[in-house]
């Protein structure tokens, strides 16, 4: 594929006394990935800072060694989009022939007025480094819009094309970073540190507009049902919902599963119609917990990450479960955890319904875990004697090992390639 782009910019930087700080940007940039209509889009930037350490009312306090706030504001585009996706491409006939002449077909449908995903970035925060530098912490609250959303529209089949690319609406999303840095141990003359880091985040996005089009073709989607939800956009809600019908649970009389109706009714019928958000796969708060140590010349590393406040759909349960076929192994909760006699008080539909079931809010679990990311080790070999004898300047061990323990409030099978493999390693590394 082939992309042509240009862009004109032009940035204005200034700083005063090693105090104040402004920063300026303003581009133009074009792209033939977007319509013809369309291909030109402006973007600007602009950044403030304040080093509060170089104040004199700051500086007379020896344990702040740093202390900064800042502020930034300004749009940014995205060119990570097919090349032709605006452009009504054909291809030859290569097989065929009429009357020796070579014919071709429509391939993608165009559009003229697709123009550039834009998103407007808003950022407050601040960083300090105190005691010596054995604390460093640094703190941002962001807010940003994505405008002009491009993506790809399902089409009827009777259009010859099952879909073609448009700018679909707009979303926010808001949220939090923080981070800190402390050092539990540091002597620099012995060659020994240790320090903990820790760092915790909240995003929560919502879409604000959607387009007719997007609209339509998300209403044939959910109609069409399936045991696994589908993600959906739609104004008012994050993109992360599960949708899915709600649920009661199994009825402990007949084995059959109770649905609720748009007006909170309980029925035996699955239904669409029906659909409700159930829950949010984005957690209320996530982040992660490492540790570095360093003496002499070795090191080691170790960090974990969390996730609280989400949901997951688990398709475990409905895939290995409720819709597993019985001529195979199975789940042993197929013949232990589904519904027998009348008054079971059962998490799984009887055995004697057949027919498949349908997304349900029952799959909908809280999602709470603790994944220990990774564990490195490294030691360089300094022996003058085995690096001479070697013509080597230095040699480095490593050994590491990822994802080593997960523990989840959610059972499930995790797969077996990434990310969750468990990866052993390890390395020689020599230096002529």
């Amino acid at each position: 594929s082939l992309v042509r782009s240009i862009g004109l910019t032009t940035n204005l930087i200034y700083s005063y006394d090693n105090r104040y700080f402004t920063d300026l940007s303003f581009r133009e940039d074009a792209s033939s990935q977007f319509g013809s209509e369309k291909r030109f889009a402006p973007f600007w930037s602009a950044g403030i800072g304040w080093n509060l350490h170089n104040e004199k009312f700051i500086s007379n306090l020896e344990f702040v060694d740093h202390l900064k706030i800042r502020g930034s504001a300004g749009t940014s585009g995205s060119q990570n989009f097919n090349a032709y996706q605006a452009l009504s491409t054909y291809k030859y006939y290569t097989d065929d022939r009429y009357y020796s002449w070579m014919g071709a077909y429509l391939q993608g449908l165009g559009n003229k007025n697709l123009t550039w995903q834009q998103k407007e970035n808003y950022n407050l925060g601040f960083e300090t480094q105190l005691f010596k530098q054995r604390i460093l912490l640094s703190v941002d609250v962001y807010t940003s819009r994505t405008n002009n959303l491009v993506s790809s529209i399902d089409l009827a089949p009777s259009n010859g094309f099952s879909s073609y690319v448009e700018n679909v609406g707009r979303m926010k999303n808001d949220g939090f970073e923080a981070k800190v840095t402390t050092y539990l141990y540091k002597n620099q003359a012995k060659r020994i540190s240790w320090n903990i880091t820790a760092a915790i985040f909240q995003n929560r996005n919502k879409v604000l507009e959607i387009s007719q089009a997007l609209k339509d073709a998300q209403q044939k989607i959910i109609e069409g049902g399936g045991s696994i939800p589908t993600k959906l956009y739609l104004e008012g809600y994050s993109s992360n919902t599960i949708w899915v019908i709600p649920s009661l649970g199994i009825d402990p009389s007949t084995g059959k599963e109770v649905f609720l109706d748009k007006n909170d009714q309980p029925t035996y019928t699955w239904s669409s119609k029906n659909i409700r958000a159930c829950g949010n796969t984005e957690p209320k708060l996530q982040g992660s917990i490492g540790s570095l140590f360093r003496y002499k010349n070795f090191t080691a590393n170790v960090s974990f990450r969390f996730l609280y406040g989400g949901q997951a759909y688990n398709q475990t349960l409905i895939n290995k479960v409720e819709n597993a076929n019985y001529k195979y192994n199975v789940d042993a909760r197929v013949y232990t955890g589904r519904w027998q006699y009348p008054g079971d008080k059962a998490i799984f539909k009887s055995l004697n319904i057949t027919s498949a079931t349908q997304m349900t809010s029952r799959f909908v679990q809280n999602e709470n875990s603790l994944t220990g990311q990774n564990i490195n080790l490294q030691y360089n070999i300094m022996s003058r004697k085995l690096i001479n004898a070697l013509g080597l300047n230095v040699i480095t061990l490593s050994a590491g090992v990822d994802d080593f323990f997960y523990l989840s409030s959610i059972k499930r099978e995790r797969g077996l390639s990434y990310p969750f493999a468990r990866n052993f390693s390890f390395g020689v590394t020599g230096i002529f």
